[in-house]
């Protein structure tokens, strides 16, 4: 993995490709650009994920209650805030 640092911000990344798409942000390079509002993205999955904002598509469900997000990091807070007592992951 030492190949695979950062040389402008020492951040190490688990392959050949990561480091290659960690400098693209360093670069400036923006090459996928939402349809609908200037936003533009370093990476295909990023912008999938933010095409989300404009669809209304909200893939992560709290089994617990209706709330659902976009990100499955915002469904745990959530889980975390609001339902203290229960687990993370549903049954």
């Amino acid at each position: 993995m030492l190949g695979n640092v950062c040389g402008l911000c020492g951040r190490s990344l688990s392959s050949t490709s990561s480091l290659e798409r960690h400098l693209r942000y360093h670069r400036g390079e923006r090459r996928y650009a939402c349809a609908h509002c200037p936003y533009r993205a370093v990476a295909r999955d990023k912008l999938v994920r933010h095409l989300h904002i404009h669809t209304g598509h909200r893939p992560h469900r709290c089994h617990l209650c209706p709330f659902a997000a976009i990100q499955a990091t915002d469904l745990r807070k959530h889980i975390r805030s609001k339902h203290p007592t229960e687990t993370i992951t549903p049954p």
